[in-house]
């Protein structure tokens, strides 16, 4: 998110040039993936549902789409989920290098930011206690991946 000194857009198009054509996806699948980690210092770690412990642990979390058949799977593309806590924690921002830009969104706002560039459907939850937003992704063109939520209606 920070540090890294060179841009990760040309990776992750290399990544999908080489891997789709590979894979030869049904579907776009929508996720959340997690990182165990300890401490609280790297950026975005906080107490949250980790998907690869089964559990609430401290863990780093990023929404991504993966391009999947009924043989493989590779993420394409993935954004870093922000918590609440990070965002109302200045001093913790400016020690870690998070951008002023860059805030807490609910993980099912960050799609957008994840472009890809081939036909897509796919919809999941984005963890065990978000929403079931029924995130709908749509091929509309080069560059343009519409992603499409149903309104929401207070309970």
């Amino acid at each position: 998110m920070n540090q890294s000194t060179w841009d990760p857009v040309p990776v992750r198009r290399r990544i999908a040039e080489r891997m789709v054509p590979l894979i030869g996806p049904d579907a776009w699948a929508v996720d959340d993936v997690s990182f165990p980690k300890d401490g609280k210092m790297s950026v975005a770690v906080a107490p949250q549902y980790c998907g690869a412990l089964g559990k609430q642990a401290n863990c780093q979390v990023a929404v991504s789409v993966h391009a999947v058949s009924d043989t493989a799977s590779c993420p394409l593309q993935w954004r870093l989920f922000v918590p609440q806590e990070w965002a109302d924690d200045p001093a913790r921002r400016r020690k870690t290098g998070v951008p002023g830009e860059i805030g807490h969104r609910e993980k099912w706002r960050l799609l957008p930011e994840l472009r890809l560039h081939q036909r897509c459907v796919a919809s999941r939850s984005l963890g065990p206690r978000q929403p079931r937003c029924g995130v709908a992704l749509r091929w509309e063109g080069p560059g343009q991946l519409s992603v499409t939520t149903p309104h929401r209606t207070a309970a």
